[in-house]
């Protein structure tokens, strides 16, 4: 469910785009330090955005150092002069997320696949231990949702909005934790719930087909056997149907630091996504990657 959340990097100033790969590779410094270095292979662009949300509601905003990669050291960047709370704060969420999609991609598979994906148990499992030390409110809440999610997916037949809830209700708890102050928490879990609505309706289109060859929920099942433009259509609808709600709830966020890259976000990244997810496959998406 990771990775939907981006910026349109063409449509982003360079001084803007620097600062969005300086918070990516503090959160990915900051991931290792807490978790190993193996943590850092697993950064979602989605952690990004907490951290840069939480980043930008701080009384002063963090100062980026020129710095080097940790896994390339030719390779030059930008990072966060000082340890910061937002970038701790994401690295445990971030952490938890993973852990919790792991253990229910386990109950999910069988046979071989299942073999497969047990053999990172023992990080998976230490990892998540300690994040649920370190973050306890941020574990309840992944948790409860998650577990709310199973309740709803083993009804006959769930609606739409109610398949949708538990996530982006977590999203939102998740998000309003970030205000400074109370009056913005009431806009941000607004905005995150929606946001976090989306990112499940993006993940349950870009997993369709695959849910349909292996038997597996799927809150978009009964458009299974429709011609492929009707289906199409029909999730591109609910997407937009959603992201609509979202721009209108971050247009009541009174958030002014680093605007200009949200709204990159929320107006070109997320719909770009949307346009490589309805009409590009996984295959033809990881054979781009490769070529670049």
């Amino acid at each position: 469910m990771f990775g939907y959340v981006r910026i349109s990097r063409p449509q982003l100033r360079c001084a803007e785009h620097d600062l969005y790969r300086g918070v990516y590779c503090s959160l990915c410094k900051e991931l290792g330090a807490r978790y190993g270095p193996l943590a850092r292979l697993i950064l979602p662009y989605d952690a990004v955005f907490y951290a840069l949300f939480a980043l930008a509601q701080q009384e002063k905003p963090p100062v980026l150092r020129p710095s080097r990669c940790s896994f390339n050291p030719a390779k030059r960047c930008l990072r966060c002069e000082k340890r910061n709370k937002a970038l701790v704060t994401a690295a445990d969420i971030s952490m938890l997320m993973v852990y919790y999609k792991w253990r229910d991609t386990i109950a999910d598979e069988a046979g071989l696949r299942r073999l497969l994906w047990l053999l990172p148990a023992p990080f998976f499992l230490c990892s998540g231990r300690r994040a649920k030390r370190l973050a306890p409110e941020a574990a309840k809440k992944i948790k409860s949702a998650c577990a709310a999610q199973r309740i709803v997916e083993r009804k006959e037949a769930p609606c739409l909005d109610e398949c949708a809830h538990p996530s982006a209700q977590a999203l939102g708890e998740l998000l309003a934790a970030t205000a400074e102050s109370a009056k913005h928490a009431a806009a941000l879990r607004r905005l995150g719930y929606l946001l976090g609505r989306w990112v499940y309706l993006m993940d349950a289109a870009d997993d369709l087909e695959q849910d349909r060859k292996r038997g597996r929920f799927n809150p978009f099942s009964a458009h299974f056997d429709q011609p492929e433009a009707e289906r199409r259509a029909f999730l591109q609808a609910q997407l937009n149907q959603t992201a609509e709600e979202l721009l209108a709830a971050w247009e009541a966020v009174p958030l002014q630091r680093y605007r200009p890259i949200f709204d990159n976000l929320f107006t070109l990244g997320l719909p770009a996504m949307e346009a490589t997810v309805l009409h590009t496959t996984r295959k033809e998406r990881k054979r781009r990657a490769g070529s670049l």
